[in-house]
């Protein structure tokens, strides 16, 4: 349990940083690339099934925060 506040703690801090250097309208999308990070992870890191929805969802995901990035 220790280790969860530390590390949300962290995450705080380092998205506090991120909207000390960037405008917010970037900061918010720049962290939705988290959700692709994952399943990747799962696949590979983790061996898990990732169903073909959630590769979709992932890739709409990094669809759309190369579209805000413009």
């Amino acid at each position: 349990m220790i280790g969860s506040v530390i590390a949300m703690a962290i995450s705080f801090f380092a998205y506090e940083g991120l909207l000390t250097v960037s405008d917010l309208s970037f900061a918010v999308p720049a962290t939705a690339v988290t959700y692709a990070l994952e399943t990747v992870r799962a696949k590979y890191v983790l061996k898990e099934h990732v169903s073909w929805t959630r590769w979709a969802g992932a890739s709409l995901v990094i669809c759309g925060v190369a579209l805000v990035s413009l």
